[in-house]
């Protein structure tokens, strides 16, 4: 019995403080980060194949996930992924979901409503 909980103990992460003003230490960083990544996937999946937007943060997301997937050490996750701690890693995350969510309402891959003006990049040159 005791030995089954001390493996238990070994994957998670027990520190007091991330040293970082406002954000409190996640007790359960991994499996929370884990179904971040997958939410975020989920809504990116919805945006056109074309969207420079999804490509990206579609390409970053699965590289992410599959570093977490296959590593059960925190402090490794956080050295491969090199983006801070597993709580910023996590908040970053939250907020590309927030942002996401944006996108998908703005739709910026149709283009403008009007066209720009043809000069509109013209700023110093005389005419």
């Amino acid at each position: 019995m005791l030995r089954a909980a001390r493996v238990l103990r070994s994957q998670y992460v027990f520190k007091e403080t991330t040293g970082l003003v406002g954000i409190p230490v996640n007790p359960n960083p991994r499996p929370d980060y884990i179904s971040h990544l997958k939410k975020l996937l989920h809504i990116i999946e919805r945006f056109p194949t074309h969207s420079v937007y999804r490509q990206t943060t579609m390409a970053l997301t699965k590289h992410r996930l599959n570093i977490v997937e296959n590593e059960t050490d925190v402090n490794a996750i956080e050295t491969k992924i090199d983006g801070g701690q597993i709580e910023e890693l996590i908040l970053q995350a939250k907020d590309e979901i927030s942002l996401a969510r944006k996108m998908e309402e703005w739709k910026p891959w149709e283009g403008q409503v009007t066209p720009a003006p043809a000069d509109q990049w013209e700023y110093f040159e005389r005419k």
